[in-house]
């Protein structure tokens, strides 16, 4: 075979290879841009639809009645769709929390320090979202882990 036709041919595969790949990679980042902006509205969302970012709401208990109980699991289920477990986690137990804390408001079992576990619950969760959101894709290596270079 001719020289030229080779080149032809192996140039025309290069070509078509590199088209296959640039749109796996555009693909992939799509799809990672579409997540992170899925999670951020799920997460956005979430503290207002189940009550627990609405001090008013804890403290008359309208966050326990049945109408926003079903706002909560809706809110949650959307959470679950797009959040990584460990948040979802601690969505769960914000949750709890809050609605604990305003039970106790509504039944005058109030204690000390479950404001305080409210705060701190919800905090952790705001937290552990920021870090979702804004956490590089690559694993971060320690210098500890680098291999040093040898003379």
């Amino acid at each position: 075979m001719d020289i030229a036709l080779w080149t032809a041919l192996i140039s025309g595969l290069v070509a078509i290879g590199a088209g296959y790949l640039g749109a796996l990679w555009g693909s992939r980042n799509e799809h990672r841009q579409w997540l992170r902006n899925e999670r951020l509205k799920a997460y956005a969302s979430f503290p207002e639809e189940t009550g627990i970012a609405n001090y008013g709401s804890i403290l008359d208990a309208s966050m326990v009645t049945p109408e926003a109980i079903a706002r909560q699991r809706a809110a949650m289920h959307r959470l679950q769709l797009f959040a990584p477990d460990h948040i979802c986690e601690r969505a769960v137990e914000a949750l709890a929390t809050a609605k604990t804390f305003s039970r106790a408001i509504r039944d005058g079992a109030f204690k000390d320090g479950m404001e305080m576990d409210y705060a701190k619950q919800l905090a952790e969760l705001s937290y552990v979202m920021r870090v979702d959101l804004h956490r590089p894709e690559k694993k971060i290596v320690k210098a500890s882990q680098v291999p040093k270079k040898r003379d």
